[in-house]
């Protein structure tokens, strides 16, 4: 979230008191002078909205750097520890919140740019063109499962959210007296002002651990409004997800007369808090609520002439102001479990809430059970039908792998059998509007239960029928014995390339890999190795950057399998490797679609190639 424009606006005055330069080194020393002891200061991460300052310039474009990705991680998280900092991650995750204000045509509008921006890149890989500008490494599907490495890699502090992000980040804040600080880059920190200071990740430099600070009493001094009437402002100056720039853009016209640049309109918008709605300078705290609500009627007809809005405006200033209540230590079933009054599938919903806030399930989960569709936006894939990749778009070839999913978890839900799971799924222009209705029939095959899945019980037994399950819902020709006779770090990579080589895409008006496409990939996976200072292959295969979307998006879904199953293979071992290399399956795919043989994919070491042969014996066997 944030309010648009917001940071641009300070930073024009640069340096002030409202934004300003500060040395995290000397943050942590001047904090553990004044405590006198030795206990470490805590910085608050907001992951989701800092990754692409920390992986910018990783080449994204041959389909991701996993490792790069990875090593660009450890080496941030290396530099705040080095100098004293106990770094603390947030992710986003699944919230109620998102069910309740989630706009569909905001959501279809945002797929559509992407798709643009996606077909801009395949049309310069086409014709050799160089790579345009502004396509985000966001495209890339090995990003959303990087929470997961953060507590198995690196042994760090992770949470995600289960309510709005920033609020959660807010109330964390103020219940740790040592975190001094929330390291981020979303404007709606500059009006929470929670924590002593707020750290920009755009401006960090790692060499120097310099950054500018951001302040919320600077900000309030050069509005010339009091600190409590900044929530107003930033409703009101156009946030995501409540309210939006558009829809208030007549409001600033009328207020400025036109069109003018962000500083001249918002502090056209603070004069109309002062001088129009005449708000007192100082209230006290129990009463800032109750004179907001007050004046929020005329605001409505004011900015959108929508009375409807005042509801909306009361809940964008009640987020900066989060209470207790929205903390992540309670579940909204918890005085009941202690009561003992939970139903069998309440108690699933409250252990599918303590795993999602503990970063051991995907969202996914929590919205499948809620009710809630499922959305997929478009990654690196070529979608259009004179597509020069002809291949289907992901989401289609793992829908089959998200049935089994939704099976294994709705199969005790209370309810008479088919349930209907929705989709919404981005496979081009002509379906961005279309849901679709998944009918989920009564699940037939051994199922211990979610609760059982989802528990601390690591039994030979409870771990046999974990990977029966695992395994049936990937594959039916999968042998868990002869996958556990693998490396660790090739087991999922061969249930995914066994899934695809399995997929019959024809059905999807496009063709499966080729065998020689997936050889390329085994080749990958078994001689992945860092490529940090591997130059960027000359040609890049335009079919070859589809396939690592689709090898990447079925890797995951497969991940997420091996989750909602309760993970037969560790956690820690899932997330300790990295799983794909685009510049290196760039390469190894030219080799194999021009003959080179398998020994020579494999650099002609036997201890890669006795890898390679035992992965493809597998992918390949007979059915």
């Amino acid at each position: 979230m944030g309010v648009r424009g917001l940071e641009t606006f300070v930073e024009k005055t640069f340096p002030s008191e409202a934004c300003h330069e500060v040395n995290i080194r000397q943050l942590v020393e001047d904090f553990r002078r004044k405590r006198n002891d030795d206990i470490k200061p805590i910085i608050a991460f907001h992951w989701s909205n800092i990754s692409r300052d920390v992986l910018k310039d990783i080449d994204w474009v041959c389909g991701g750097q996993s490792e790069e990705a990875l090593t660009r991680i450890e080496n941030f998280i290396r530099a705040f520890t080095r100098v004293g900092v106990h770094p603390v991650f947030f992710f986003r995750g699944y919230s109620n919140v998102d069910a309740d204000y989630f706009n569909r045509d905001r959501w279809i509008q945002r797929g559509l740019r992407r798709l643009e921006n996606v077909n801009s890149f395949f049309d310069a890989l086409r014709y050799g063109d160089p790579i345009p500008e502004g396509n985000p490494s966001s495209d890339v599907p090995y990003l959303q499962n990087l929470s997961y490495y953060f507590p198995a890699k690196f042994n760090c502090e992770v949470y995600k959210a289960t309510r709005e992000c920033n609020a959660e980040m807010v109330l964390y804040v103020r219940r740790n007296e040592n975190c001094i600080a929330i390291f981020g880059q979303d404007s709606d920190f500059l009006i929470h002002g929670a924590a002593p200071y707020y750290l920009s990740s755009k401006h960090f430099d790692i060499d120097t651990m310099k950054t500018r600070n951001y302040s919320k009493a600077g900000l309030a001094n050069l509005l010339e409004l009091p600190e409590w009437q900044l929530p107003l402002f930033g409703t009101l100056a156009g946030r995501d997800n409540f309210t939006s720039f558009e829809e208030l853009l007549p409001f600033f016209k009328e207020l400025t007369g036109g069109p003018t640049p962000v500083d001249r309109r918002f502090r056209a918008l603070a004069r109309y808090i002062r001088n129009r709605l005449r708000l007192p300078g100082n209230v006290e705290e129990q009463f800032q609520e109750e004179t907001m609500r007050r004046i929020l009627p005329r605001v409505a007809r004011d900015t959108l002439n929508d009375a409807e809005a005042e509801t909306l405006f009361l809940i964008s200033i009640q987020n900066y102001r989060p209470k207790e209540d929205l903390a992540p230590v309670k579940s909204s079933f918890s005085s009941e479990r202690v009561k003992g009054n939970l139903s069998h599938w309440d108690e699933i919903m409250v252990r599918a809430e303590e795993l999602h806030r503990s970063n051991k399930i995907p969202a996914l989960v929590r919205k499948i059970l809620q009710n809630q569709p499922f959305e997929y936006l478009p990654a690196l894939e070529d979608l259009r039908k004179n597509s020069t990749t002809n291949l289907p778009a992901s989401a289609l070839m793992t829908r089959p792998l998200r049935e089994q999913l939704y099976k294994i978890l709705l199969a005790e839900k209370p309810e008479p059998h088919p349930l209907l799971v929705t989709e919404y799924s981005m496979e081009g222009y002509d379906t961005a509007n279309e849901p679709v209705k998944i009918s989920i029939d009564a699940f037939q095959e051994e199922h211990p239960g979610l609760m059982k899945l989802w528990s601390d019980n690591r039994s030979d037994e409870l771990q046999r029928k974990r990977w029966t399950l695992f395994v049936a819902a990937v594959s039916p020709r999968l042998d868990r014995d002869k996958l556990e006779n693998l490396p660790t770090n090739l087991i999922l990579p061969t249930m995914t390339l066994v899934y695809l080589r399995d997929y019959d895409a024809s059905n999807d008006q496009g063709t499966s890999p080729a065998d020689r496409e997936i050889c390329a990939i085994i080749a990958m996976v078994v001689l992945l190795k860092k490529s940090l200072n591997e130059s960027r292959p000359s040609h890049i295969s335009p079919r070859a950057v589809h396939i690592a979307s689709i090898f990447n998006r079925t890797l995951y879904t497969i991940m997420d399998l091996l989750a909602v199953c309760g993970y037969p293979l560790s956690f820690p071992e899932t997330f300790s490797y990295p799983y794909f290399d685009g510049k290196l399956f760039q390469r190894k795919y030219q080799e194999a679609m021009t003959g080179t043989k398998d020994r020579d994919l494999c650099q002609n070491e036997n201890d890669v190639i006795e890898k390679f042969e035992a992965v493809r014996a597998i992918v390949f066997e007979d059915v």
